[in-house]
């Protein structure tokens, strides 16, 4: 950020719009990247799948438990 001041600074830029326009200019580790982007839109699809996988694991186990008491409670 200090660069970008001092850059608008030599470029004759007055001390508060240079302040302004380097402040407003953010910084890397706030800044996300279409691969972050798309690194992130994978794993909740990877993450989705498993929600939805585990949720069909526990609808065949209530429809098993289900079928097997209705065959010992008639």
């Amino acid at each position: 950020m200090t660069e970008v001041y001092e850059a608008f600074r030599a470029a004759g830029v007055d001390d508060p719009t240079a302040k302004a326009a380097a402040g407003a200019i953010p910084l890397a580790h706030d800044v996300a990247t279409r691969n972050d982007i798309e690194r992130v839109r994978r794993e909740i699809a990877e993450f989705k799948a498993d929600i939805y996988r585990a949720l069909w694991l526990q609808g065949l186990g209530i429809v098993t438990l289900t079928v097997a008491l209705l065959r010992i409670f008639p």
